[in-house]
């Protein structure tokens, strides 16, 4: 695994590939998922690689640390009711 300290380390997201010691790495996005699509949208505040064995290749994955409210479905509406939890 590798990761910066922030956004301005030496490990960067840039809107849609990750620059690392001279190498851009593009990152495969679907512009249809609505849940990456908000997160893109967001301040990036860590960057991570992580590498994975995928059979028997090994891929790389970036985990994207962002500030702000996490996406919230149409579906899954936030409840107006009080909840308490009882003994």
């Amino acid at each position: 695994m590798v990761e910066g300290k922030s956004n301005d380390g030496g490990i960067r997201w840039r809107t849609d590939h990750v620059e690392w010691l001279g190498l851009r790495l593009p990152a495969i996005i679907d512009p249809r998922d609505e849940v990456t699509t908000y997160a893109l949208k967001q301040r990036v505040k860590y960057v991570r690689l992580v590498r994975r064995r995928l059979g028997s290749q090994d891929r790389l994955y970036t985990q994207l640390v962002l500030e702000g409210k996490p996406f919230q479905k149409p579906k899954h509406k936030i409840g107006t009711e009080i909840l308490g939890v009882g003994r």
